[in-house]
């Protein structure tokens, strides 16, 4: 039950960070995020809610979003792309983040 009232009060101060536009919550923001993709790895949390942490980084992508979204990758995203149930999801995010890098490049 704790691990279940800690795991929300992540998720609920991750969308809180993400809100926040200002400079200065970088370091909140990536460890938040890097934390939930470990527990992500160790099946704590449910891979949905990673997936909606993505996406919703995805929707915003610029400025610390673009960060996040590659700091959580970067801890857990061999995990979920090598994972039969998140293989596909996985590779349609990933197609998602180079269609919209490509655009901001040019």
């Amino acid at each position: 039950m704790k691990t279940l009232i800690r795991f929300s009060q992540l998720e609920e101060e991750f969308r809180q960070l993400l809100q926040q536009k200002d400079q200065m919550n970088i370091e909140s923001k990536i460890k938040n995020i890097r934390f939930l993709a470990e527990l992500t790895k160790f099946r704590i949390c449910p891979t949905n809610t990673i997936f909606a942490c993505l996406k919703a980084c995805l929707d915003d992508f610029r400025h610390h979003n673009v960060d996040v979204a590659c700091n959580l990758l970067e801890t857990c995203g061999r995990f979920l792309y090598n994972s039969p149930e998140t293989h596909i999801r996985t590779k349609t995010m990933v197609f998602f983040i180079f269609f919209f890098s490509s655009f901001h490049v040019r």
